[in-house]
């Protein structure tokens, strides 16, 4: 059934008098969810109408805070509601999309160490979702996010290098893969432009890199060299286990070649 606007009117002036949902849906016959619906963000007792402000350090970009702009970059996503209230108005949240849990973890003590509040946790679909819009206007600042658009925002570029070894490494554990057969770590993007100021930024790092491609429309920055590879290792790695198992096993293979001879060093010896 359809409320009339008049009674809508009526129950957003009771909500803003102090009413409790359950007494205004009892004088004006309609449910309590509907009431819900329609006066949310008004009222004392609600805190949707109220702007949190941010802890004073949040403003600041820690290494802790470049991890969950990594993590947006890599997996994330911009999501906004169907209008609710009037048609100009939309709820936008970001999400982080991932399938291993310790990374999902890894991003919500993130936004809870920065912003002192707890984002939405989704194990079962993989997601975590940040709501609260004090805390995603402060990450939409340092964006664009999106596969064709992301980039990294000059306040991580010019930081220090614990805060872009942190980006690295929260941006290598979504989007990197070690490769054991071809003794590489790589990076796979559509965008280039993005993958440039990466390969600037492991520059930065004493870390060399290359850019291949395009391979069907997308771009694969490697780190290949030996002594790159162990420096990627050493300074960075992986919070994701099985990549930093499978690198591990990388340089462990890599070591045991070298020890052993080469066939052409065993045929010189044998002709002596």
């Amino acid at each position: 059934m359809k409320i009339q606007k008049s009674v809508i009117e009526k129950a957003k002036r009771m909500k803003r008098e102090g009413w409790a949902n359950s007494a205004i849906a009892s004088a004006l016959g309609m449910g309590k969810r509907t009431v819900v619906r329609h006066t949310a963000w008004l009222g004392p007792r609600s805190l949707m109408g109220i702007r949190r402000v941010l802890p004073s350090h949040a403003e600041e970009m820690t290494a802790v805070k470049a991890g969950i702009h990594a993590y947006l970059v890599s997996d994330g996503n911009i999501k906004a509601s169907k209008p609710r209230r009037d048609e100009s108005y939309r709820r936008v949240s970001l999400e982080f999309w991932n399938t291993n849990s310790v990374l999902l973890r890894d991003f919500a003590n993130r936004v809870r160490q920065v912003y002192g509040y707890g984002a939405w946790m989704d194990f079962k679909r993989g997601r975590v979702e940040v709501r609260r819009v004090a805390v995603v206007q402060d990450l939409l600042k340092y964006g664009p996010y999106g596969s064709r658009k992301w980039t990294i925002p000059r306040e991580i570029m010019d930081a220090d290098s614990d805060v872009r070894r942190e980006w690295v490494r929260c941006f290598g554990d979504a989007e990197g893969h070690v490769s054991k057969s071809k003794n590489e770590i790589a990076v796979k993007s559509v965008n280039l432009s993005g993958l440039q100021k990466f390969k600037r930024m492991l520059s930065g790092l004493g870390i060399f890199s290359r850019i291949n491609g395009p391979y069907e429309g997308a771009y694969v920055l490697k780190v290949s060299r030996t002594s790159d590879v162990k420096r990627y290792a050493e300074t960075i790695n992986f919070l994701d286990s099985e990549k930093r198992e499978r690198l591990a096993r990388l340089l462990l293979g890599i070591s045991e070649s070298r020890k052993k001879p080469s066939i052409l060093n065993l045929l010189k010896t044998s002709h002596t």
